[in-house]
């Protein structure tokens, strides 16, 4: 069954950052949420504010919870460009289960994520910088959830 999620969260998270996912007003007061369904499974990103913000992604089984990630972070500079950062994403997404740091150089933007744990039970913090000055930052956790 943790094949069948896990795939289908690396689907949802890859429509999430290829911006095919409608943003739409959240469940929640002054939220914003993004859903994604297929079969028995349901993914949801749900947000609060832009610049500085929070949120909570979670996955669905059978209408049962499996899986979350909350994050908190920042845009520190209006040099974040924020289609640099869901390509550095995509590529990271795939190594969810790394452990250690990941790096990515695209030009003047660099993309650096920093792991511990695994997809069961993990936290990291990943940045962006924009000619070596730092542009984002957001910290992160998560793991299995339910039974």
């Amino acid at each position: 069954m943790k094949e069948e999620w896990v795939a289908f969260l690396m689907e949802a998270r890859e429509a999430k950052h290829l911006g095919k996912l409608e943003i739409t007003e959240g469940e929640k007061l002054a939220s914003k949420q993004m859903d994604y369904q297929r079969d028995n499974m349901k993914y949801q990103d749900f947000f609060f504010g832009l610049g500085d913000f929070s949120g909570s992604e979670m996955v669905w089984a059978d209408d049962e919870a499996c899986w979350s990630r909350s994050y908190l972070g920042r845009v520190l500079r209006d040099e974040f460009d924020e289609k640099f950062y869901h390509r550095m994403c995509l590529k990271a997404m795939y190594d969810i289960q790394a452990k250690g740091a990941i790096y990515y150089i695209e030009g003047v933007d660099e993309y650096k994520r920093i792991v511990k744990g695994t997809l069961d039970f993990f936290q990291g913090h990943e940045m962006v910088f924009h000619s070596g000055v730092q542009v984002y930052d957001c910290y992160f956790q998560g793991g299995i959830v339910g039974k």
